[in-house]
């Protein structure tokens, strides 16, 4: 009887090792920046949306809220890595937009402006995508939109994310090339959406 219960706390003990990584995700990110592996903040998740108003078509925005401490003595870096993939599309009507916005407060307002495409992986589906940006001076939060169409009546769109960020010291009172502004000029050409044929 000793042994069993001896075996059911080391079991169990185990269990609360490995649990709480199993419980995230994985979404590995293939072009990841070098902090990706100890990010300030984080947050991920998988989302499955049903057209439940049994009208045929069903189309929205899944945003996400990432809080950070504020100080505008700091930049950041935010890396967010998609993955999104249909159930029971028969009619391949399912899209997701791939121009995916943040917004944060005191810079632009809600839907935001374009994040940085930074790998593009059409051999889907699922559909991979990973988004790069940099925010000056370092806001206290920010919001990532992404829309999505076309989901008919029994039809599921699923979209899991992981969404990271870092926040670094100026270099010399001035932040690193690349700039926001210039990955900001750099997404009006990731404004294309992706359609299928």
């Amino acid at each position: 009887m000793r042994k069993v219960l001896l075996s059911m706390l080391a079991a169990a003990f185990l269990l609360s090792l490995v649990g709480p990584a199993l419980a995230l995700p994985i979404l590995p990110a293939t072009d990841p920046p070098s902090w990706w592996d100890n990010p300030d903040r984080q947050r991920n998740d998988t989302v499955t949306v049903t057209n439940t108003g049994g009208t045929g078509q069903s189309e929205g925005t899944l945003t996400v809220f990432l809080d950070n401490l504020n100080d505008r003595t700091k930049y950041k870096e935010v890396y967010l890595v998609v993955e999104w993939d249909t159930i029971d599309d028969v009619n391949e009507s399912i899209d997701v937009d791939k121009v995916v916005t943040i917004s944060w407060p005191g810079g632009p307002s809600a839907p935001g402006i374009p994040m940085i495409l930074n790998v593009d992986d059409l051999a889907g589906p699922p559909y991979h995508w990973e988004y790069m940006f940099e925010i000056d001076p370092q806001p206290e939060s920010e919001i990532v939109f992404f829309s999505y169409s076309g989901i008919e009546v029994a039809e599921q769109l699923v979209i899991e994310y992981d969404l990271r960020t870092k926040c670094f010291e100026h270099e010399n009172g001035t932040i690193p090339e690349p700039s926001g502004l210039a990955l900001l000029a750099l997404g009006v050409v990731g404004l294309a959406r992706r359609k299928r044929s």
